[in-house]
C-alpha cells in the first residue's frame, strides 16, 4: 500500500509540474507576444489539428459566410485537403483532393484564393484550378480541373489571392532551404535586399490570365507565406519561418504604385517592376511563430498558423490551436 501510494504521489507531482509548465508557457507567450493579443481576438477553432492535416492556404468566401483552409497529410501519401468552416456555426467539413486522373492530390498545397466559380490552389511553378460547386457540393471530394503555369518567369507559388479581378502568385525564399533564382533578388530603392518576387495577371471570363505576361512584378522580401489586399489600399505579407517569431508587415499600396522603376525582363519575360520595401512600410505585426496565409475582412487581418499540427505539436499549448485576427491600424 505505501508503495501504491508513492507512485500516485510521484505521478500527481508531475501532473502539477507539467501543469504549472503549461501555466508559464501560456503566460510567456501573451506576454512576449502583449501587443499582438492586445489588438487580436479569438476566432475559430482550426480544424484536423489531431490528424494529420498540416495547415497551409486560407481564404474567405463572402457570399458563403465560408472560410477555406488548404493543407497536406503528413505522411504525404494521403489527399492534400480543404477545409470549409462556416463563419456563424464553426462547423467544420473536409473535402479531399484528387489529380485529373483520380489519384490523390498528395502536393504540399499552399495558398488558395478563389474567382467566380474557380478555386485556386498554389502548387509548384502554378496553381491548380478546382470547380468552386466541386469544393462546397458536399460529397467531400474535388479534383483538378485546369492549372496556370508562371513557369516561363521561374516562380514557385507559395501563396496567392485574387484582388478586383487579379490573380497575385508569390514565392518564398530562404537560403539553402527554399532558394529563388537569381533574376528574383534585388536591391531595392530604399536599400532593402528583397530575394523574392509576387506577379499579378488579370483574370478572364474563364478564370485563365488573359495574357501568360505579367502585368506585373513586385520585389517583395524573403519568408512570405501569405499574402492578401486590404481594403483601405494597403498590401499585406506573412512571413515565419520555423520558430522565429512570425512577422506580418502592412505596406501603403499608394506608395508602391507611385514608384517609377521601368520594367523587368526575367526568362525572357518583360513586365513592370514595384518595389515592396522599407519605404512604403505602414505597419508591423508581430505574432507567435509559424503564421501561414492570411485573409482581410471587416477592418481585421484573420491568421492561420500551422504550429498545433501533429507534425509540430508545441502550438497545442501556444495559440495555435485557434485563427486570430487583429484590428488593424
Amino acid at each position: 500500500m505505501k508503495a501504491v501510494k508513492k507512485v500516485l504521489s510521484i505521478i500527481l507531482i508531475i501532473l502539477i509540474v507539467l501543469a504549472l509548465l503549461f501555466v508559464c508557457i501560456s503566460v510567456g507567450e501573451k506576454i512576449v507576444f502583449a501587443k499582438f493579443f492586445s489588438n487580436a481576438q479569438k476566432e475559430f477553432k482550426i480544424p484536423g489539428l489531431f490528424t494529420g492535416y498540416t495547415p497551409q492556404g486560407f481564404d474567405y468566401l463572402e457570399n458563403e459566410k465560408t472560410f477555406l483552409l488548404t493543407g497536406y497529410d503528413k505522411d504525404n501519401e494521403s489527399p492534400s485537403m480543404v477545409y470549409k468552416v462556416n463563419e456563424e456555426t464553426e462547423k467544420a467539413e473536409k473535402v479531399l483532393l484528387y489529380n485529373k486522373d483520380g489519384s490523390n492530390y498528395t502536393s504540399h498545397v499552399g495558398g488558395i484564393c478563389h474567382y467566380n466559380e474557380w478555386v485556386y490552389i498554389a502548387h509548384g511553378s502554378g496553381v491548380d484550378m478546382f470547380k468552386l460547386s466541386d469544393i462546397l457540393d458536399g460529397d467531400g471530394n474535388a479534383s483538378v480541373v485546369d492549372r496556370i503555369s508562371v513557369e516561363n518567369i521561374e516562380l514557385g507559388v507559395a501563396c496567392c489571392n485574387v484582388y478586383d479581378g487579379a490573380l497575385y502568385v508569390a514565392e518564398f525564399y530562404i537560403a539553402e532551404d527554399y532558394e529563388t533564382p537569381d533574376s528574383h533578388r534585388m536591391k531595392t530603392p530604399a536599400g532593402d535586399d528583397n530575394m523574392a518576387i509576387m506577379a499579378s495577371y488579370t483574370l478572364g471570363e474563364d478564370g485563365k490570365p488573359i495574357s501568360e505576361t505579367p502585368d506585373a512584378i513586385f520585389s517583395i522580401r524573403g519568408m512570405v507565406q501569405g499574402m492578401c489586399l486590404v481594403n483601405d489600399g494597403r498590401i499585406a505579407l506573412s512571413t515565419s519561418y520555423g520558430l522565429a517569431k512570425s512577422r506580418t508587415y502592412i505596406y501603403d499600396a499608394e506608395k508602391i504604385f507611385k514608384q517609377e522603376n521601368g520594367t523587368v525582363t526575367i526568362n525572357g519575360i518583360s513586365a513592370p517592376i514595384y518595389y515592396i520595401d522599407s519605404s512604403c512600410l505602414d505597419e508591423e505585426i508581430v505574432s507567435s511563430p509559424m503564421a501561414e496565409e492570411i485573409v482581410y475582412k471587416d477592418g481585421r487581418l484573420y491568421i492561420l498558423t500551422e504550429s498545433a499540427c501533429m507534425k509540430y505539436v508545441f502550438g497545442k499549448i501556444l495559440s495555435g490551436n485557434y485563427v486570430y485576427s487583429y484590428k488593424l491600424a
